[in-house]
């Protein structure tokens, strides 16, 4: 009961709470670390390789000591795309008609091999 009066009754909450912030301090500081052991490796990849990500790159501590870094490859870059030919404006320099449907239907048989 004396914790609970003595929490309320001071206006800088005390050296209970700057216990309390600093406990806090310590939990955001170890989600936020970009060292991690062979073990969480093991044991949460996925934990890991998102921190590898989000940090750009991570140490992991072997139990020897040895310290390895991981970074993510840069995504490959997408090849360009093809540059197809404006087949509409060929059509119209050689002033050839478009297809009505009929024709574009017995086209489509004759290439399916109706």
């Amino acid at each position: 009961m004396h914790f609970a009066a003595h929490f309320e009754t001071t206006t800088d909450h005390g050296p209970i709470a700057c216990r309390l912030k600093s406990l806090m301090a310590v939990s955001v500081m170890s989600t936020i670390t970009s060292d991690f052991t062979v073990r969480d490796l093991s044991r949460d990849p996925i934990k890991v390789l998102e921190a590898c990500d989000r940090m750009g790159f991570i140490r992991i501590r072997s139990r020897k000591g040895t310290t390895y870094e991981l970074r993510p490859e840069p995504t490959p870059a997408s090849p360009p795309k093809p540059d197809y030919p404006d087949f509409a404006a060929t059509r119209r320099a050689l002033k050839m008609p478009m297809m009505t449907a009929e024709q574009r239907e017995k086209l489509d048989k004759l290439i399916a091999g109706e």
